[in-house]
């Protein structure tokens, strides 16, 4: 499993989905990675076999050989600023010193493809390639302007910002028309208290855009594998989060890839019938013995239907052999 930098939000997603994994005698190795792009061109490449992917990447390095099993919980883009400067909208932006994300990264290429479309081109702004908590703190000394990060919310340096007076978040009053013009970006609210509420942060309600976070898999990974990590999805994220409600998270809404044909059964029917009753090691079992035995009994069925007339043939054998000695008495 291709996860992300340790310490992150995919690489905790991905040890999650690896002890659900082992708990069922599956061998896992999780690895470090340099985040979204790393983790699909390793996928596309077979250096691993699944991943954790932010959705929209695909639309800059492809997803030949690879299927998405669903996204599995948001991953907004964060625009802090300094309270200083006054920023209302994505136009703001420019002139600034701007915390973009490294070349290649997942939060550069949503950020660049964003503030493309606002009409912000990369030689009106400085950008800076810090992302995550490097990022954060870079505003918070000053050293850039704005910075754009995409994260989960529950990231400790998130709250960080939220709570340091030097800092504003802008809400993003186009994450509506922003998610009809994408259709892997969602509109999220970030309510008032929600991140802390004995502090009450944030003071109001924020409107963020917010891709997903999806577990992306090699084409032809077997689909026992795939069923098991959907499973394992259900079980860490549809219980809800701070941005999104119970049942919300897997889905196959938001996947920029396309989902593999075991999610889409998946999601339609839920686990199979004999995942329901038996354990995965035999429900898994019977599922490849069921696969045998169709040719066995597409043979069978002649053999059954030849079987009365090989009986009667047999039992007519043992009288036709005392026929001679008939006749001789009877004469």
């Amino acid at each position: 499993i291709a996860g992300g930098a340790a310490g992150g939000a995919y690489a905790a997603t991905a040890e999650a989905y690896a002890k659900a994994l082992r708990a069922q005698d599956v061998e896992v190795d999780v690895l470090t990675t340099a985040g979204s792009v790393d983790n699909l061109n390793r996928v596309k490449a077979g250096q691993a076999d699944v991943a954790i992917v932010q959705t929209g990447v695909a639309a800059d390095v492809g997803a030949e050989g690879a299927s998405s099993l669903g996204g599995v919980f948001y991953e907004p883009l964060w625009v802090f600023h300094r309270a200083a400067i006054e920023m209302t909208e994505l136009q703001d932006i420019a002139g600034r010193r701007v915390a973009i994300g490294p070349e290649g990264s997942g939060v550069r290429a949503l950020a660049t493809l964003l503030l493309n479309e606002a009409g912000v081109t990369p030689d009106k702004y400085t950008a800076i390639p810090l992302a995550g908590q490097a990022a954060a703190e870079a505003l918070q000394k000053g050293e850039v302007d704005v910075a754009l990060v995409v994260s989960g919310a529950t990231a400790p340096w998130i709250a960080g910002l939220i709570a340091d007076s030097s800092v504003s978040l802008m809400s993003m009053r186009e994450a509506h028309a922003l998610s009809r013009r994408h259709p892997y970006l969602d509109e999220v609210e970030l309510y008032r208290g929600v991140v802390d509420l004995a502090a009450i942060l944030p003071r109001e309600d924020v409107t963020l855009i917010a891709p997903a976070a999806q577990i992306v898999v090699r084409e032809d990974l077997h689909p026992a594998i795939q069923s098991l990590l959907i499973e394992a999805a259900f079980r860490e994220h549809g219980g809800g989060s701070l941005l999104s409600d119970p049942g919300r998270f897997p889905t196959s809404e938001l996947s920029d890839i396309a989902i593999s044909d075991e999610a889409e059964r998946y999601y339609k029917n839920g686990p199979s019938f004999l995942r329901r009753i038996f354990p995965y090691s035999v429900a898994n079992f019977l599922e490849r013995a069921w696969v045998l035995a169709i040719p066995l009994i597409t043979l069978l069925i002649p053999l059954v239907r030849a079987a009365p007339p090989l009986y009667r043939w047999r039992i007519r054998r043992k009288i036709y052999v005392w026929y001679n000695d008939l006749r001789d008495l009877e004469a």
